[in-house]
């Protein structure tokens, strides 16, 4: 049986990455979320998806050109205007998921901007929470879930991509990954890819998987980890 992790949150029924959708996924059972860590000017870590703020509320610019005092005066408002709800420190997402007993699979967002250190202070932040035993890394840069493992090889880490990619289970187990987080259209056309995967001990947790027929079919075939906006979807499905 899968685990299921809401994707920033129950991001389909409340704004992403908020301690809102964190909370509606814990109360929807989920067994863990995904979210996306970025970093203020002042170095904190935040969780946010884009590199900019413009997306989804009424701001504009990087965040790592922001204070977090400037990044806490803004709400993340679309596309669910009547619950604006504010950008949460990491620090703060890892106390809510503790004490909800949530695991996380927390992307690193240094595939644009290279966010140095980032990885240390994640790991450090994970310890000083309580969280290090329930924490899952990925990131688009794999070069970084590579630094993660150099800083403690016992932490868990999986690699991101969006593409097609020929015999990919070969290549996560030369860069010591325990995961690939393919885009789930994958999944859908290699048709032995999850088999392939775990008889070299790598996972196989998909995203972003919204469709019933998606959801079952990534069931059917075994993944590890669905990574959804609606969580309460996927769980009705496996019963």
């Amino acid at each position: 049986m899968p685990m299921i992790y809401a994707h920033r949150g129950a991001s389909g029924y409340a704004p992403e990455n908020t301690l809102r959708a964190f909370a509606l996924a814990a109360d929807m059972h989920a067994d863990g979320v995904e979210l996306d860590v970025q970093r203020t000017r002042d170095n904190v870590l935040v969780v946010f998806h884009d590199e900019t703020v413009d997306r989804v509320t009424g701001g504009h610019g990087f965040i790592a050109d922001m204070t977090l005092a400037e990044v806490k005066r803004l709400r993340v408002c679309k596309p669910f205007p009547d619950q604006p709800d504010e950008i949460p420190t990491l620090e703060e997402v890892f106390s809510l998921l503790k004490a909800r007993g949530l695991k996380c699979n927390a992307e690193l967002k240094n595939s644009v901007l290279p966010y140095p250190g980032m990885e240390e202070q994640t790991l450090d932040l994970a310890a000083k929470t309580g969280m290090t035993g329930a924490m899952l890394y990925s990131s688009f840069n794999h070069y970084s879930m590579a630094r993660i493992k150099q800083l403690d090889p016992t932490a868990k880490t999986g690699l991101l991509y969006g593409a097609t990619l020929v015999r990919p289970w070969d290549y996560a187990k030369s860069a010591g990954a325990d995961a690939l987080h393919p885009e789930f259209t994958e999944v859908l056309q290699v048709a032995d890819e999850v088999q392939r995967a775990h008889a070299l001990g790598i996972e196989i947790n998909p995203w972003t998987v919204n469709a019933p027929e998606h959801l079952r079919a990534m069931i059917d075939a075994g993944c590890d980890r669905i990574i959804t906006n609606y969580p309460d979807r996927a769980l009705a499905m496996l019963g």
